[in-house]
């Protein structure tokens, strides 16, 4: 089994496995899997079944657990907008994704 370590904003430390993840345990956790959900390479198949690299593949699948939504939706919902693709010898890439404006609560601005 995997297991999560999320530094909380206190300092304090909380690990948890993966196999008993249902929700997100924080505002923290929960904007990360939607990271994760956004920033990849990953393709879904016309059977639903998650195509791309084995470590990406189980990002998302732990990502999707967490939020209970697809990486289709997350798109969807925050489209991106410019990418930097993964190059080996940097070692990173980029997303940007259009968002809506949210409030400093999170609630979304009308």
């Amino acid at each position: 089994a995997t297991d999560i370590v999320v530094l909380e904003g206190s300092g304090s430390i909380s690990v948890f496995s993966a196999d008993d993840v249902r929700s997100p345990r924080s505002a923290e956790v929960s904007r990360l899997a939607q990271c994760g959900l956004l920033n990849n390479t990953i393709k879904e198949g016309s059977d639903g079944e998650l195509c791309g690299s084995p470590t990406e593949v189980a990002i998302v699948r732990l990502c999707q657990r967490l939020l209970d939504m697809h990486a289709e939706r997350a798109r969807a919902a925050e489209p991106q907008i410019f990418e930097i693709p993964f190059n080996s010898s940097n070692k990173w890439m980029l997303t940007s994704h259009s968002v809506e404006q949210r409030k400093g609560s999170g609630e979304l601005q009308e």
